[in-house]
């Protein structure tokens, strides 16, 4: 049973990870630029080349923080299992969450600082 929830869970992350990367690009503005606009809010513990990044986006904050949290701690109970055991590909998975605070303004604003990290 646990591991068919952290299957679910995991299937759910990378769905919303596949559906995020969908986005297109603003024309007006350019990635590089953004970047040294924003201000990142998770540190990057590796290189890129040894991390696979998983963006996972819910209401941290708000009237519906209880669900977004679950979301958040069974992913990162995902996580923390699939790199005990080596990883994918080699490559450790590392998730980066982004606050949507019950609002789409503010979940498009987070996918906005996820894309550029």
């Amino acid at each position: 049973m646990k591991k068919s929830a952290i299957s679910v869970i995991l299937a759910g992350v990378m769905t919303a990870v596949a559906l995020g990367a969908c986005g297109g690009t603003d024309q007006g503005a350019t990635p590089a630029a953004s970047a040294t606009s924003e201000e990142s809010t998770t540190p990057t513990a590796a290189t890129d080349s040894d991390t696979i990044k998983i963006g996972y986006i819910s209401d941290l904050s708000g009237a519906t923080t209880l669900w977004g949290q679950a979301g958040l701690n069974g992913a990162m109970m995902a996580v923390e299992d699939i790199n005990e055991k080596g990883g994918v590909l080699g490559k450790k998975i590392e998730v980066v969450a982004g606050d949507g605070k019950g609002e789409a303004t503010d979940s498009v604003n987070a996918l906005k600082k996820l894309k550029i990290q």
